[in-house]
């Protein structure tokens, strides 16, 4: 599976933020062919990555990826970016590799963890033998862009416990740039 990944920095007006994902672009977003799988981690008040949210959407592949972002859904879903993210987001894609566990079902809410580390191939292998209780740990690596201005990332995201108590037992543990928050699988 591919995954492009969007996330977005705190804005001035969550409410409003929240108000125009929630009833505009996340309906854009589910509109992009091939989309197999659409995450919104949503961060705590708490949190203290900067973001308020990591929206993660999976295709079979990056061919997939890419010709749903050519398409008029691909054209509507780009549009509509700068009418809610001012404040800025952070892109990384990647091929994923599953380290343990299955994926969550549409429409599960579950706690999740999602760690960035900038510039790095932070090992994910850690996650296989002590995973705190997740249900599923996925791990991509992304690469730098030619111009030299969007570093190279990888990418952990361990999630899908039922209660916060895992998750913020994992949190205890995690580095990077960690949101912590709860997911919604919307497809």
């Amino acid at each position: 599976m591919y995954v492009i990944a969007g996330f977005y920095n705190n804005p001035a007006n969550a409410e409003a933020f929240r108000d125009h994902y929630l009833n505009k672009h996340s309906l854009l977003a589910q509109e992009l062919p091939g989309i197999e799988r659409f995450e919104l981690h949503w961060t705590e008040p708490e949190d203290e990555s900067g973001f308020i949210l990591g929206a993660l959407m999976y295709w079979q592949d990056k061919a997939a990826a890419m010709a749903s972002f050519t398409s008029p859904a691909g054209d509507a879903a780009m549009a509509d970016v700068p009418n809610f993210a001012g404040a800025g987001l952070t892109i990384v894609m990647g091929d994923v590799r599953p380290i343990l566990g299955t994926a969550p079902s549409a429409g599960e809410q579950l706690h999740t963890l999602i760690s960035l580390y900038e510039d790095s191939t932070e090992p994910a292998d850690s996650w296989s033998t002590d995973a705190h209780g997740a249900r599923e740990v996925i791990t991509w690596n992304s690469e730098a862009d030619d111009s030299g201005t969007a570093p190279a990332y990888s990418v952990i995201v361990a999630g899908a416990w039922d209660a916060a108590s895992g998750r913020d037992e994992a949190a205890s543990g995690a580095g990077g740039r960690t949101l912590s928050g709860t997911a919604t699988v919307v497809v």
